[in-house]
């Protein structure tokens, strides 16, 4: 289902894609896929020699939201304070 973000030659373009699909899987009650994904996305962004900020901090934000839907308050406070 996620094939095409793991296509893009853009690192920052796939994370963000990746964590957009993090976020829908969340909404449908995918929660294990959609750890996986911003998790993915987000040590990929984090393992290049320059980190796209803005696509870094777009996932940080999704999945800090995501944690704080599922009542996850340790896990979301440190992506929303890394987001800022």
């Amino acid at each position: 289902m996620h094939d095409s973000a793991g296509l893009a030659d853009d690192v920052s373009l796939s994370a963000v894609i990746d964590c957009t699909m993090a976020d829908v899987d969340a909404d449908d009650s995918e929660i294990e896929a959609a750890k996986g994904l911003f998790n993915g996305a987000i040590a990929h962004l984090r393992g290049q020699p320059e980190p796209d900020a803005a696509a870094l901090e777009s996932c940080l934000a999704k999945r800090g939201d995501v944690e704080a839907v599922l009542g996850e308050g340790t896990a979301a406070l440190p992506s929303g304070k890394e987001a800022l």
